[in-house]
């Protein structure tokens, strides 16, 4: 039975013993984790060292990524440490990534992002690019949740909420599936379960239950969120409380409802946003999309919209309440 393989990412000798206990931590779950000081990944010799460590990741599943008060090595490009490239080819590929940062590091680095400009001594990272490679990660728009931890202990505890939502996201996810091949076992002779739902509504059968059930699981709202949100898995909600519920779990607030621009059109700021001032990405949610009930309609393409459901830029002037 293949197991999920996790890909462990950090300098090592300032952070030797969090890896150690990070790594049975995982073998412990079961998983296979990748390490380069014990061998697992395969050097050649017709590439720089660290580009086998790049090209391993293709082969993970899951990298975690641990940011100290080290540089470490230069990679072979020049382009940043190698353990920073780990993590940016990790983005660049869409795996599931996982970072941490340790938390005097994290604390410090609010104070850098007000004095850039500054000659400052930093007492907690060897090479002020660490903080600059920080704020690329909280620049980028998806996929770059970021954790403060004290030890070893305080990663495994968050790892494994994480990976245990991520199970449970799995089944919702296999779940649906399940609908989905159902339905096109139905289709009996159809060759898409588009064409299920044009034939039956061409029909006026659009009071169907079944017609709805097809019509909700092609949602363009659903294909549209998964795309801006850059999410790898099936997105699916039938009301307006489920979709709130959905983006909170994927640490997103609503704005206070007072600052929408519009009182039918739902603002979302990311969590990362939450106390930034500079312009970031706002998402808009029309709350036309549902019924006076929250379910949402059923719609099909040519009733949609991508300004339905989008992100704009907002520079905010004061301080963004969430709830």
């Amino acid at each position: 039975m293949a197991h999920p393989r996790v890909f462990l990412s950090s300098t090592y000798y300032d952070l030797k013993n969090v890896r150690v206990a990070i790594s049975a931590f995982i073998r412990s779950m079961g998983y296979d984790v990748t390490l380069n000081e014990v061998g697992s990944i395969a050097y050649g010799k017709t590439s720089p060292l660290d580009m086998y460590c790049y090209d391993e990741i293709r082969s993970c599943d899951i990298v975690v990524s641990i940011i100290g008060g080290r540089f470490g090595s230069t990679s072979s490009d020049g382009n940043g440490s190698i353990s920073q490239n780990e993590l940016r080819t990790a983005l660049e590929l869409g795996k599931q990534v996982y970072i941490f940062v340790d938390r005097n590091v994290l604390s410090e680095f609010n104070t850098y992002r007000k004095n850039k400009n500054a000659q400052i001594s930093w007492a907690h990272v060897d090479n002020v690019a660490i903080y600059q490679f920080i704020e690329d990660l909280y620049d980028l728009p998806f996929n770059n949740a970021i954790f403060s931890f004290d030890d070893s202990e305080s990663i495994i505890t968050i790892l494994k909420e994480q990976w245990s939502g991520l199970f449970q996201r799995l089944l919702q996810e296999s779940g649906i599936s399940g609908q989905v091949t159902i339905a096109q076992e139905l289709s009996q002779g159809l060759t898409t379960l588009r064409q299920i739902i044009d034939e039956i509504s061409s029909k006026n059968a659009d009071s169907s239950p079944t017609v709805s059930s097809l019509v909700a699981l092609q949602h363009p709202a659903f294909s549209r969120l998964k795309k801006l949100l850059n999410v790898k898995y099936r997105v699916f909600f039938s009301t307006n409380q489920e979709m709130q519920d959905w983006l909170r779990s994927r640490q997103f607030f609503m704005v206070d409802k007072l600052k929408w621009d519009e009182p039918d059109v739902q603002e979302w700021i990311s969590k990362k946003y939450d106390s930034v001032e500079s312009p970031h990405p706002l998402l808009k949610i029309h709350n036309i999309i549902f019924d006076e009930e929250g379910v949402l309609k059923s719609l099909d393409e040519l009733d949609w919209s991508d300004k339905l459901i989008d992100f704009v830029t907002y520079d905010p002037s004061s301080d963004v309440d969430i709830d």
